[in-house]
């Protein structure tokens, strides 16, 4: 999706192109932008650019909440076992690598905050006693506060142009550091109501002005968890099994349904209750130190918060939602379970031994909580036959396509084989979570008036349909099936055969492009 917004900024040299897929992502350029700017300077691909430039985010991302905890407990110790605590989150391994705006914005964000911590609250030495205030150091600090507010401006306007998410974290976060700074003894010296300011203003500015169909995005993801959540709490709303890999088209592929081995389960309760534990060790250690810090504080209620979102793993509308607030708030648990850590651990070599098992539990379950059994380990994308390198059947479709079709064709396509097409294939691919419900287009055993009409409406051209379920999984359908693969029913893959008005375009052996133009000529 973001490979082809990347394709799209870099051939035209500017910006917000449509994207059938995901509309709303070409109106947050920040990440295609930067990709373009690299490969311009660099000659190299859009995918070689990705990779360096999601590889720097990370980087900068570890780098900034290292120096983030270090500055607010005055502990080089206690950053370094929160930077390896928060690479245990689940959505680190898998989620936050991929070449996703919300990869590069993560990092973004923790910058800010620390730009932000450094330009307004107490000097690094005075973090945890709280005997220094702006009013203090001011004549010494100026210029050094003025420089990391300027960064902070600078980081709060690329996060804002780049993900939506997250500059509406970013806002809140600072929000409430300014009201912790309020209500607490930290005072009103560290309180960055300018940096929040400009941060809410610029959010909406950019959401109302540059892409407000945003709002129609989210709305009813947030919605749908919202009256889940609540439906489960009342006993209305069936739960969502946990550790399962339930089976269906767009869910899993056609895969049969599986369950994760005993000792994932153990190892994921494990973390969890260890996560738990470790939060409100964290929270007194917080309260014994008494800090005045309102960014400590802050990041201890985030901590807190972050126990408190995930019983919603367990509502099936929720599950996102609670996954994705995963990694901005696992800062704050990054936070607590190293101060939970070096206060239970007090011993050098109860520390080293305790804290390494605790660290490696917690990462485990965090592997196993936050990506589905059937992509745990990597699958096969090329294979070696007799000396020829074949790779899986959707990478060849995206590749003969452009020869055998042109390009920017309006065509209808299952998850994975759609945006490979949209990609590699230079169409424009409508998949099965596509704002018209191509599903039946897809999925339907018979042509029916209401498929010709939607093909018609929507001006479609060619219905690519895959003979495996794979192909409608958007994680696991780019590599080699299984062998327990599911088949899709014959009917559903013929009726398009033999129909009058529709010709067979391209054909890999499991996948066929299906020329409909003249089948929905008439449709209006």
């Amino acid at each position: 999706m973001h490979a082809f917004n990347a394709k799209q900024v870099l051939g035209t040299g500017a910006l917000y192109h449509s994207n059938p897929i995901v509309p709303v992502s070409a109106r947050y350029p920040g990440l295609e932008a930067a990709t373009s700017a690299i490969a311009t300077m660099t000659g190299l691909s859009v995918f070689v650019s990705g990779l360096i430039l999601v590889g720097a985010a990370r980087l900068v991302g570890a780098l900034a909440l290292f120096h983030l905890l270090e500055r607010l407990t005055s502990s080089e110790r206690i950053a370094g076992i929160g930077v390896l605590v928060y690479a245990a989150n689940p959505n680190f391994l898998f989620w936050g690598v991929q070449y996703s705006y919300e990869s590069l914005a993560l990092p973004l964000v923790f910058l800010t905050l620390l730009a932000a911590s450094a330009a307004t609250g107490p000097p690094r030495a005075a973090a945890d006693s709280g005997t220094g205030t702006l009013a203090d150091v001011v004549a010494g600090e100026r210029p050094e506060r003025l420089g990391w507010a300027l960064a902070a401006l600078l980081s709060i306007s690329a996060v804002v142009v780049t993900h939506h998410v997250s500059a509406f974290i970013l806002s809140g976060s600072l929000i409430l550091v300014c009201l912790v700074a309020q209500v607490s003894r930290a005072g009103r010296t560290q309180a960055p109501w300018l940096l929040a300011a400009y941060s809410t203003a610029a959010t909406l500015a950019w959401l109302f002005v540059v892409a407000p169909q945003t709002v129609g995005y989210l709305t009813p993801v947030l919605a749908g968890a919202f009256h889940q959540t609540v439906g489960a709490l009342l006993g209305h709303v069936h739960g969502r099994a946990p550790f399962s890999n339930g089976g269906g088209a767009g869910s899993s592929g056609g895969l049969p349904a599986t369950v994760a081995p005993f000792w994932q389960r153990a190892v994921t309760i494990a973390s969890i209750g260890l996560i738990t534990v470790s939060v409100v060790v964290g929270l007194f250690e917080l309260r014994r130190r008494r800090t005045r810090n309102a960014y400590a504080i802050a990041l201890g209620l985030a901590g807190l918060a972050y126990v408190a979102v995930l019983p919603m793993r367990l509502v099936p509308a929720a599950w996102e939602t609670s996954n994705r607030a995963s990694e901005f708030l696992f800062a704050g648990v990054a936070l607590l379970v190293a101060l939970a850590a070096t206060r239970i651990w007090s011993r050098p070599r109860l520390f080293a031994v305790g804290a390494t098992c605790a660290v490696a539990v917690i990462f485990v379950g965090g592997v196993v909580a936050g990506w589905p059994p059937r992509v745990l380990l990597a699958l096969p994308y090329r294979v070696d036959s007799g000396g020829h390198d074949l790779v899986p059947q959707s990478a060849t479709l995206g590749r003969i396509t452009p020869r055998a079709l042109g390009t920017a064709n309006r065509l209808v396509a299952p998850e994975a084989d759609g945006r490979v097409l949209l990609v590699e294939g230079g169409q424009t691919a409508y998949i099965t979570s596509a704002s018209f419900d191509p599903k039946d287009v897809l999925f339907a055993p018979t042509i029916t008036p209401t498929i010709t009409s939607t093909l018609a409406q929507q001006r479609i051209r060619y219905v690519a349909i895959d003979r495996l379920l794979l192909g409608d999984d958007s994680m696991a359908g780019y590599f080699f099936p299984p062998r327990a693969a599911t088949g899709v029913p014959k009917d559903v893959v013929t009726k398009y055969d033999n129909r009058p008005g529709v010709d067979r375009r391209v054909d890999t052996g499991n996948i066929v492009v299906y020329d409909v133009g003249r089948l929905t000529s008439g449709a209006h």
